[in-house]
């Protein structure tokens, strides 16, 4: 990887004419002009095993470079909603940024701003494995997805995206909008359940991550060790202790 999250010099920090403070308004005025749908795309905090480690296609690597050309893409056909992630500034190139704001049909919503206020208005999400798509079927948003190992995928429903078709993601997309349905409660209630089926509980905090519940984590281990094959290998009872 070409670097990690390091704030490193003041110029990486972007200002606020690198993106688009009236984004509200511009949205309403192309929607009223364009007719065209609303695609919100969330940046992903990067790295992060949401991307670089579920995403199979190892394009994904090279975030930048696959944003920049998905945003190219996409606004020919959409008015594209983009959202810097808080905790990357800084740690981005700004002219990352200046190179979204500059795509025709684009438009880069400041990072303060709540993504459930971008999300209301989109009629659609495209992401990786982030956690928008918690809570983009929570809100009855139909969600495209690259990352298709995420915990939220499978019981979203989300619409799969090739990364090496990029393309096909208008087709796709305009099917997705145009067929979708919002969840019931009920639905929403078991796609909850469902993506926390993977989650362990806090047993306490510590030096630097939170200690899991040893239940919990010995049931992680068993299921683990039933689904492969384990040569000489014991755990006893004081072992994840």
């Amino acid at each position: 990887l070409p670097y990690v999250v390091e704030r490193r010099h003041w110029r990486d920090f972007p200002s606020e004419s690198d993106f688009h403070h009236n984004w509200s308004e511009l949205i309403s005025s192309l929607k009223s002009s364009q007719s065209k749908p609303v695609v919100y795309l969330p940046l992903a905090y990067f790295p992060e095993s949401s991307t670089d480690y579920w995403v199979s296609n190892k394009i994904a690597l090279d975030y930048r470079t696959l944003t920049l050309n998905i945003l190219k893409v996409l606004s020919e056909k959409f008015i594209v909603v983009v959202k810097e992630h808080m905790h990357m500034l800084g740690g981005r190139d700004v002219e990352y940024y200046r190179a979204i704001k500059k795509i025709n049909g684009v438009i880069s919503v400041p990072p303060s701003i709540n993504s459930n206020d971008v999300l209301s208005i989109a009629n659609a999400v495209i992401l990786g494995g982030g956690s928008v798509g918690i809570e983009a079927f929570v809100r009855g948003k139909p969600t495209l997805s690259f990352c298709n190992t995420s915990c939220w995928f499978a019981p979203s429903g989300a619409t799969e995206l090739d990364l090496a078709d990029l393309p096909s993601w208008i087709q796709k997309t305009n099917e997705t909008i145009g067929g979708h349905t919002p969840p019931s409660d009920g639905q929403k209630l078991e796609f909850i359940r469902r993506c926390l089926e993977g989650t362990m509980r806090v047993k306490r905090s510590g030096k630097l991550w939170p200690i899991c519940n040893t239940e919990d984590l010995r049931s992680l281990f068993g299921i683990a060790i039933g689904s492969v094959s384990v040569v000489g290998l014991k755990l006893s009872d004081n072992t994840v202790d």
